[in-house]
């Protein structure tokens, strides 16, 4: 099984977002089964909700491909892990609470 890290970029915000994403759904589609995808965050310095959104999306993709999803935050000094909850702790992480909320919504739709 592999491992990628994808560095982001100090810059994440709305206007940066597309070619964040390109780079992220090229690793995707690199990526195999079991392989592990790290998106390292320790450079970011200026972002916004949208960088936030990209990474839920990205979790959500990395679900769907059987792919390891980590965001690396190795301080904990970036305001986007407390964003997420991942400073706290991966089973707390808002994107797999996001994610799972949307599935029990679309369950509830089907019954």
């Amino acid at each position: 099984m592999a491992k990628r890290v994808i560095d982001a970029p100090a810059k994440a915000c709305i206007e940066d977002i597309q070619a964040i994403q390109s780079s992220l759904l090229q690793a995707f589609k690199e990526s195999k089964s079991g392989d592990t995808l790290v998106f390292n965050i320790d450079a970011v310095r200026k972002t916004d909700s949208s960088f936030a959104q990209l990474i839920i999306a990205a979790a959500a993709e990395a679900e769907a491909r059987s792919v390891v999803w980590t965001v690396q935050d190795s301080n904990n000094a970036n305001p986007l892990s407390e964003l997420l909850l991942c400073a706290s702790s991966c089973e707390l992480c808002s994107s797999k609470d996001v994610r799972q909320r949307a599935k029990s919504e679309q369950q509830e739709k089907r019954v």
